[in-house]
């Protein structure tokens, strides 16, 4: 299989390390760190160290985070970039280095915007930002991998599940007492990595319901198109397994030969019955075919056809997936034409509208419990 350097489009956010808030915990409590985003720094970025968790180069990481005054819920973003296929991995980075996406420089764009009330429904919501600084689809716990960069051997740390442990210890007390609703949101690598780590956010703020919207990463059930090779080598290279339900909960979910991770969507509506769930994709998405066909066979000579996924068949694919999910439960939007991601730019969160419904709309609608389904007709 072949090294896909990038997946998904990277974030420029705005903000810094702030002062914390000097009104400080009830005594006898240890602050949060997260209180480091509170008083003063309100509306603000806030990058906070999160202990144990390491970017692939091994350096600390942690979260970014920005509060409001008075905040309707809680957006925990998981952020696009690279991602390893097979053993072939970008290069090493940390929190500051590599995919731009993993810094807060400029100004917020689409789902971060919190100057447009009006047009994004979640304008006012707390949000806990997720770095992708592990090229594991936030799903690893595998340190001390050997993986190729450029055909050289390197050591690299493929815990972005391990981390999203500890984020979730951390998010869970913090926000359980700010905020009456919690939302998981990733787009690309992190659409499929808000999949991956949605167990571990849910048991976190359990009883509280963890809604979930995963966009331009589906894990269709058509193995041509997602095929097992390359679902067999997420859960050997960064031991993907460890991230998913247990195998006695969700036995489909490891399927012959490392399928059935589409498994995973009629899991959590049934294990999660209080949680609402969405998912966002463009029917011919060009990267995500492209990241699905580096699981294919070589190509036979003079075929090159045997070895791409053609728009067709991806969006046979993802209508097919849809076909499979509760409609009670899952909600859908779905766009023609190849768009990957959204929710990260102004044009693509704010303009975009199927069959007449504006994409800031149907995820409104999520976000008060219901289950549309749109599409072109």
């Amino acid at each position: 299989m072949r090294a896909l350097q990038w997946l998904g489009t990277v974030l420029v956010l705005v903000g810094g390390v702030a002062a914390c808030d000097t009104s400080g915990p009830e005594e006898g409590e240890d602050p949060s760190p997260l209180a480091a985003a509170e008083g003063d720094s309100l509306g603000t970025w806030t990058f906070v160290e999160v202990e144990g968790a390491v970017c692939s180069d091994g350096s600390q990481t942690g979260l970014g985070v920005r509060l409001q005054e008075d905040p309707d819920g809680l957006l925990i973003w998981f952020a696009a970039g690279g991602v390893c296929v097979g053993d072939h991995c970008p290069p090493a980075n940390g929190f500051d280095t590599g995919n731009a996406g993993n810094r807060f420089d400029g100004d917020p764009a689409g789902i971060f915007d919190d100057r447009r009330e009006e047009d994004n429904p979640v304008a006012n919501y707390d949000i806990a930002y997720v770095p992708n600084c592990n090229h594991d689809l936030h799903s690893g716990s595998r340190p001390d991998a050997s993986v190729t960069v450029d055909d050289s051997s390197e050591t690299h740390q493929l815990v972005g599940h391990r981390n999203v442990e500890r984020y979730a210890e951390l998010l869970a007390p913090y926000f359980s007492e700010r905020v009456d609703q919690v939302v998981a949101y990733g787009s690309s690598a992190g659409g499929f990595g808000s999949v991956f780590a949605y167990s571990a956010m849910a048991e976190a703020f359990a009883p509280q319901p963890v809604d979930l919207i995963t966009e331009s990463g589906p894990l269709p059930k058509d193995e041509d198109v997602l095929p097992l090779a390359l679902q067999q080598s997420w859960r050997e290279v960064w031991n993907l397994n460890a991230a998913l339900p247990p195998r006695s909960e969700c036995p489909d979910c490891y399927g012959p030969e490392g399928g059935g991770l589409w498994n995973l969507y009629s899991y959590f509506a049934d294990a999660y019955p209080e949680a609402t769930f969405g998912l966002v994709t463009s029917e011919e998405d060009p990267s995500i075919r492209s990241f699905f066909e580096a699981g294919l066979p070589p190509c036979p000579e003079g075929q090159p056809e045997r070895c791409q996924i053609s728009a067709d068949e991806y969006r046979q694919a993802v209508r097919g997936l849809r076909s499979e999910l509760s409609p009670e439960r899952w909600a859908t939007y779905y766009t023609p034409g190849d768009q990957h991601t959204f929710a990260i730019h102004d044009s693509s969160y704010y303009d975009t509208t199927t069959d007449g419904v504006p994409l800031t709309r149907w995820i409104s609608r999520v976000l008060s419990g219901e289950t549309p389904r749109v599409s072109t007709p």
